[in-house]
């Protein structure tokens, strides 16, 4: 355990779900992964722009993969007693710390007896973790730690079902992962309090957030960007550097092509080249590498 003192709290709720759902006014556990800046699917200035209330929060309950998620979730929790012969029952409880007032933990199962938990996962074959290898998704890993802290236990375990595998991994507790994690919280949260932006990032998520924030232009309006010069400046270099990046791949694919001709493809000891015609005609030229 920390050698810091944390006074934790355990409050009852009526309806887990609902809590849920009220997720604005607080961080929760599926919002560790994207704080860590480890979850792929949405970035902190998402977040960020969803905690302060300038985007909506997206409603995917009535998501395939979320609603069998949430489905499944016994039969996990039941395969999972089956495999360790541990029993688990559910939490109607919300997990808190007084000392960071606007962290709130949901668990999916905790022990039937002893102090530890169960976060359940269902996934895909388009996750490529290597569960066999005692590897799990750092998102996983994150939240697993989030409980830990405001249960004060010091194992979880992650039940994870992808496809029809079924995969068991134990976690521990790690007092100096939990205090990184707790000053990246309290950082981000300072951010919501304030309306001051996190970093700005490159992912797909936070342009989607800025388009969804700002749809429309105000014509006629001008804005000073004196500040961002040299911004501007590195984006003209980038624009050019990719001019010249897609003249040399061009150069390099014709190349190749000379040397093909007619040949619908040719290789190496490590590559294969095709250059054959689609469905309209047209010849197209793809390079993969062998698998080894």
């Amino acid at each position: 355990m920390t050698s810091k003192k944390y006074h934790l709290t355990k409050t009852k709720v009526a309806n887990v779900r609902e809590d849920i759902e009220n997720r604005n006014g607080y961080i929760g556990g599926s919002d560790i992964g994207t704080i860590m800046g480890v979850n792929q699917w949405k970035s902190p200035y998402t977040l960020w722009a969803e905690k302060t209330g300038l985007i909506e929060v997206e409603d995917i309950s009535d998501k395939d993969a979320v609603w069998f998620g949430v489905m499944e979730e016994d039969i996990i929790a039941k395969r999972f007693t089956m495999k360790t012969e541990l029993k688990v029952k559910k939490s109607n409880y919300a997990y808190g710390c007084k000392e960071y007032p606007y962290l709130r933990g949901h668990v999916d199962r905790i022990a039937a007896k002893g102090k530890w938990g169960l976060e359940i996962k269902t996934t895909s074959s388009w996750n490529k973790t290597k569960y066999d290898e005692g590897e799990i998704p750092e998102s996983h890993y994150w939240q697993c730690m989030f409980y830990m802290f405001l249960t004060g236990w010091d194992t979880w375990y992650l039940a994870t079902k992808r496809d029809n595998r079924f995969y068991i991994t134990k976690i521990s507790r790690d007092d100096e992962a939990i205090e990184r994690m707790l000053d990246a919280c309290e950082d981000f949260w300072n951010h919501v309090q304030s309306g001051e932006p996190v970093e700005i990032d490159g992912s797909d998520s936070t342009q989607e957030t800025l388009e969804q924030m700002y749809p429309e232009e105000h014509q006629g309006e001008t804005v000073n960007l004196d500040s961002q010069e040299e911004t501007l400046i590195a984006l003209l270099e980038l624009a050019t550097h990719e001019k010249n990046m897609k003249e040399l791949k061009t150069k390099y694919q014709n190349e190749i092509k000379a040397v093909l001709g007619e040949a619908e493809k040719g290789e190496t000891g490590q590559f294969i080249v095709s250059w054959k015609a689609n469905a309209k005609g047209t010849r197209v030229f793809r390079l993969v590498e062998k698998s080894l």
